[in-house]
């Protein structure tokens, strides 16, 4: 998919407000800094707003057009219900004039930074800052509970580099991604608390929300981006000519206020600037009718950085920016409606001049519709491109997982067979005699017959609804999702067998960590007991997650079952078991659901 266009989606610090001032002022420095003039024919800076019972929001959208098409820059503060922080929306993206031409890329604007800063930018309990922050081994116990927490949108970046590094590094990561910079000092600690997911030396590693700093598997949601620091040694080229502006040259951006009609002023003033290469020979200077946004500037009191960690801090902001463009909108934001070019307020033109002005905006709407078309049609082509090549993918892997997966429980029921003799006879492996090698039987072939030998299970019921349960089978890892829960309810099998002997087995977790010789296990990593406490504290999900179980276990013939099982991976399709353990009461385990991924915190983008 195109990573070439910046999108940032934070959380305010303050109230709705305070943060459209907030914006509104960081917008006008951020213009007047870039000697952006707003009075030019190519530039066009639209303002609107809106307050109804919907909420309301603040809107500013620069339009420049370019030789090779247009960039637009929008920045969108929207309210939330209740004392809910608003959300903050900044987007950059190039526009091609050609149809069908890949858009150039979109460097991160020099207004996230400070934008950030000054709105002291949240993504759920996280702070999101511009520039890396140093991890010491005092803050490493709230980092690693940012690491673990589900609720973040925004991936964390963690880079193992000298300081000097990081910042060029991260240049292009602010608003997409939370920069921490690990010292020497907390680097043996944090890889003794995450010892599957380590950072290389030199290098960084993206997490993305929900680690799981116990399971190995997990470690491969998580990619790691080795050789920072050796790319840029070895790599390094001399920098291109940077562009100085000339003392004097730079042009005053005012920003215009919305008239009557609701939108700029127009003036028809415009003033050359001049610039000239430092690194050019001497004379070469040109006029400029105005800098675009975008263009190199001369840095101040920081060198320049090679331009192949320029490459590199763009290689590493390619995942954010794919998970920002893939990622939904929250609801409050996917209601606001497309901003349109409006005509300016004239009551004291003539007539003609009015039809002129009519035909100017009428126009202008055209070409912002057909440049939106494309870029919209080409992203829908990639993205049917992409599911396509994805789903071929996935139905080779499921294959492949499947002759695996098969395998390896035969291996499993040898394992069990061996310890399980083993344990009758007392004897160590060397003494032992070896049982022949019996016959393995695999797990169910798809939900549909899962279903159906449920009954051999004495120990387990189920009061789900059969309907969604075999809906399952429709989909492409079907045939593989019933046999991992064939496997869970085998454990849940044993364990409540051994829970209602007398055996010490605190619970399902317990039993999976230390499964005894002969049990069925389940990996630890894929049991949760209890939701969190924004899903279990939410009525209309904790009204999902309640299912059915006999009057005696509850008088309301309902219990919410927030212990469940991960049987897929993945927040849309991905199954869930649900159960509810009642072995403490001389009960079974009742299965109250087994379907897809029921509604979460993620799957609603809250």
């Amino acid at each position: 998919m195109d990573t070439s266009a910046y999108r940032m989606l934070v959380a305010s610090g303050h109230d709705y407000v305070t943060t459209g001032s907030i914006a509104d002022a960081r917008l006008r420095a951020w213009l007047a800094d870039e000697g952006v003039d707003l009075l030019a024919p190519m530039v066009r800076l639209d303002v609107d707003s809106e307050t109804n019972l919907h909420g309301a929001y603040s809107r500013w959208r620069l339009r420049e057009s370019l030789p090779d098409g247009l960039r637009q820059t929008t920045l969108l503060v929207r309210a939330r219900a209740g004392d809910a922080a608003p959300w903050v929306r900044l987007e950059v993206e190039r526009l091609p004039a050609t149809p069908g031409a890949h858009p150039a890329w979109s460097p991160a604007p020099g207004l996230a930074a400070p934008l950030l800063t000054a709105l002291r930018a949240q993504d759920g309990p996280v702070a999101v800052t511009a520039r890396p922050t140093p991890v010491h081994p005092g803050d490493l116990p709230r980092v690693l509970d940012e690491l673990r927490d589900q609720r973040r949108r925004l991936p964390i970046v963690v880079l193992a580099v000298p300081p000097e590094l990081a910042e060029p590094l991260t240049r292009e990561l602010p608003g997409l991604a939370v920069p921490y910079l690990l010292t020497r000092e907390a680097e043996p600690a944090f890889h003794h608390a995450l010892p599957h997911h380590p950072i290389p030396v030199g290098g960084a590693r993206t997490y993305l929300p929900g680690v799981e700093p116990d399971r190995p598997a997990d470690a491969f949601r998580h990619p790691a981006t080795p050789g920072l620091l050796h790319q840029r040694e070895h790599g390094a080229q001399p920098p291109g000519p940077r562009l100085r502006i000339l003392p004097g040259a730079r042009r005053r951006a005012s920003l215009p206020q919305p008239s009557a009609g609701g939108t700029p002023t127009d003036a028809p003033a415009d003033h050359p600037r001049t610039t000239q290469y430092e690194d050019a020979p001497p004379g070469a200077v040109g006029a400029l009718p105005g800098r675009r946004l975008g263009e190199p500037r001369a840095p101040q009191r920081q060198p320049l950085v090679s331009q192949p960690t320029r490459s590199v801090s763009e290689a590493l902001a390619r995942l954010p920016r794919r998970l920002a463009a893939r990622a939904p909108l929250p609801a409050e934001l996917a209601t606001v409606p497309p901003l349109r070019t409006r005509p300016a307020a004239g009551a004291d033109r003539s007539e003609v001049a009015r039809l002129r002005a009519d035909n100017a905006v009428l126009n202008g709407l055209l070409d912002e519709a057909a440049h939106e078309e494309s870029s919209r049609v080409k992203e829908i082509d990639e993205l049917r491109l992409e599911l396509r090549e994805k789903e071929e993918h996935a139905f080779e892997l499921a294959v492949e997982l499947a002759e695996r997966a098969d395998r390896l429980r035969g291996a499993e029921a040898r394992l069990r067979e061996l310890e399980s003799h083993l344990a009758i006879l007392g004897a160590t492996a060397g003494s032992a005699p070896i049982p022949p090698r019996g016959p393995h039987h695999g797990g169910p072939a798809g939900f549909e017959t899962l279903l159906e030998r449920f009954a051999e299970l004495s120990e387990l019921r189920f009061t789900g609804s059969r309907r969604v349960t075999l809906e399952l089978d429709a989909q492409a890892l079907g045939v593989d999702w019933a046999a991992t829960a064939w496997d869970a309810l085998l454990a849940l099998q044993d364990y409540a067998r051994a829970k209602r002997s007398g055996g010490y087995v605190r619970d399902f977790l317990h039993w999976c960590r230390e499964t005894p010789p002969g049990g069925h296990r389940f990996p630890p990593g894929k049991v949760v007991r209890d939701e969190s406490p924004q899903t279990a504290g939410r009525k209309a999900w904790r009204l999902q997650r309640t299912f059915p179980v006999p009057e005696s276990v509850d008088p309301s013939g309902a219990v919410f079952m927030g212990a469940h099982l991960r049987i897929g991976a993945g927040n849309a399709k991905a199954p869930r078991l649900h159960f509810h353990d009642a072995c403490a009461h001389g009960g079974p385990i009742y299965v109250g659901y087994l379907g897809p991924h029921l509604n979460n915190t993620l799957s609603t983008g809250i």
